[in-house]
């Protein structure tokens, strides 16, 4: 039977779990608050001490290697500059160092750290290095006041101005070049090298301008590239191109003679070449009505350089004297006109009124082959009453060609071959052995000097004949080796 007090000791029961409960809940809520808290702390400390990307501290932890700047903040008026340096911690370690700006508008700065104020305001001036792969900067904070006398614009590359003085661009010289490099910056002092011919500017010899003045001597056409750089590492580049040409051109007259003799008025003109600059005139010609003595054409190339041709004379006569000349072997003869008073091989008329003289024409050896020549210039002088020189020429000569050729086939004179090594004229030609259709060939238009040369017609009828063709076929004998044969050409 439930009673009261079974009633009041499930109260009491009832309460005391409740609290019991309470407890629990609060002790699981504490647990997990701790927790939370342990592992923020590890996380925090975990990403302070091994953080990825950039280092910008300027006070990094001893012991490792590190850069420090003489300044991490720096006050300048607009105009004014000031150098950054560093110090390493380890001087063993080679690091390179980069300076940049963060706002160059108001300060800028080069390779060597020294910084420019440009305008009011503030900017920073990073040293950048690599350590251990990774990318590291250290930070000036550079405040500019608008204080200052000298402006600056980093943006403004020095002026460069080049000028030829003695010549002018695209024209050509006939002496040394000197060029004119004026250069100015805003930033001050200007630095001036100059190159020639340079198409490839990691490759270029640059050389130092002195005096702003460089000068050219080499032949040909040079491009001139200047360079100015000022104090903010800005540069101007300009080139010009200069051509030089010390080569006098080369000349020749287009009469052959240097006594020129002519029955009516005379032109005479001298052929100018150049390979440099080019000739003014390639072709410059004076005419003469009279007879003039001791004259001389001149040419000039681009450049100015000239050139001035053999001394001629010139006659004009109504009735010059003329010459012919003819050769059989080795002898010359001349015929001369009738007006002619003195004539001869030599200029001096020496040898009297000679109008015959053999000369002399070395052979050409065997081993030169066939076509091969020696030659030798033959002149006549022919002078009459009045003093007028007329020359005429030719040029005697051998030649080596093949035995007995004639129309480009080759002919044996008057014997047949009918054994080996054993020859026989026509007239002894044993029996079976005939000649058909003999062809007699004009010496005059072949090499032939010996005889008429045939057209051999073999026919074997005997038995055992050797060194024939076979019957009825047409052979053509002829001698190995080379012959002379003597010509004369006008």
């Amino acid at each position: 039977m439930y009673t009261d007090d079974d009633k009041n000791y499930k109260d009491d029961y009832e309460e005391e779990t409740n609290n019991t409960n309470n407890k629990s809940g609060l002790i699981k809520i504490i647990l997990i608050v701790v927790l939370a808290i342990v592992l923020l702390i590890l996380l925090i400390s975990i990403f302070s001490g091994n953080g990825s990307g950039n280092n910008n501290d300027n006070n990094p932890p001893q012991n490792e290697f590190a850069i420090t700047l003489n300044f991490e903040t720096l006050n300048m008026n607009v105009g004014e500059k000031s150098t950054l340096t560093y110090k390493v911690s380890d001087e063993t370690k080679n690091i390179k160092v980069y300076y940049s700006s963060s706002n160059p508008s108001v300060a800028i700065v080069n390779d060597q750290g020294e910084i420019t104020g440009v305008s009011a305001g503030t900017s920073n001036i990073i040293l950048s290095y690599f350590y251990n792969q990774e990318k590291i900067d250290r930070i000036c904070e550079v405040t500019v006041s608008g204080e200052g006398t000298t402006p600056v614009n980093d943006k403004t590359p020095p002026e460069l101005s080049l000028s030829i003085v003695n010549g002018q661009e695209g024209v050509w010289s006939n002496k040394d070049i000197m060029i004119n490099a004026n250069a100015s910056s805003s930033s001050g002092t200007v630095n001036l090298k100059y190159a020639v011919n340079c198409t490839d500017d990691n490759n270029c010899n640059y050389i130092n301008v002195n005096s702003n003045r460089i000068v050219v001597s080499e032949s040909g056409s040079s491009v001139i590239t200047v360079v100015a750089t000022d104090s903010n590492n800005l540069k101007t580049v300009k080139s010009i191109t200069v051509t030089i040409d010390k080569n006098a051109p080369t000349v020749t007259l287009d009469h052959e003679d240097l006594n020129i003799v002519s029955g009516e008025n005379v032109t005479v003109c001298a052929l100018c070449k150049d390979g440099d600059s080019g000739c003014v005139e390639e072709k410059v010609c004076k005419s003469y009505s009279k007879t003039t003595q001791a004259q001389y054409l001149t040419v000039k190339d681009k450049a100015g350089n000239e050139t001035k041709t053999d001394v001629f004379n010139v006659t004009i006569d109504k009735n010059p004297p003329s010459c012919t000349l003819s050769a059989s072997s080795g002898t010359v003869t001349a015929k001369v006109s009738s007006n002619a008073v003195q004539y001869g091989f030599d200029s001096n008329f020496s040898g009297g009124n000679e109008t015959t003289k053999t000369f002399s024409v070395p052979t050409p050896p065997q081993s030169a082959g066939k076509g091969a020549v020696e030659t030798i210039k033959v002149k006549y002088y022919v002078k009459n009453s009045i003093g007028t020189v007329a020359t005429c020429s030719g040029t005697l000569g051998k030649e080596l060609y093949n035995r007995w050729e004639c129309n480009g086939k080759y002919y044996k004179s008057r014997k047949a071959r009918y054994k080996e090594s054993t020859m026989y004229s026509t007239e002894q030609r044993p029996s079976g052995v005939y000649v058909k259709d003999w062809a007699t060939v004009d010496p005059s238009k072949c090499h032939i000097t010996d005889g008429d040369c045939y057209k051999l017609t073999i026919r074997v009828e005997v038995s055992g004949v050797t060194g024939a063709c076979d019957k009825g076929d047409d052979y053509w004998y002829y001698d190995e080796g080379l012959s002379v044969n003597w010509f004369f050409r006008k």
